[in-house]
């Protein structure tokens, strides 16, 4: 007897081509940009933080 799982529907490209590889969209990129941007700032911040306690 065959089990049936559920399965989510796959993103494919509207070309038929399997497998081919699609682009990421424009907002989730300048979102992983600006993620970073934000992440580095961060991290100097603090560092200066460490580094010039008697600042904060």
């Amino acid at each position: 007897m065959a089990v049936k799982t559920a399965s989510r529907p796959v993103n494919r490209p509207s070309t038929g081509q399997v497998g081919a590889l699609t682009l990421p969209r424009l907002d989730d990129v300048i979102e992983n940009i600006v993620a970073g941007v934000l992440a580095l700032a961060l991290i100097g911040y603090l560092v200066y933080a460490l580094l010039r306690p008697d600042r904060f």
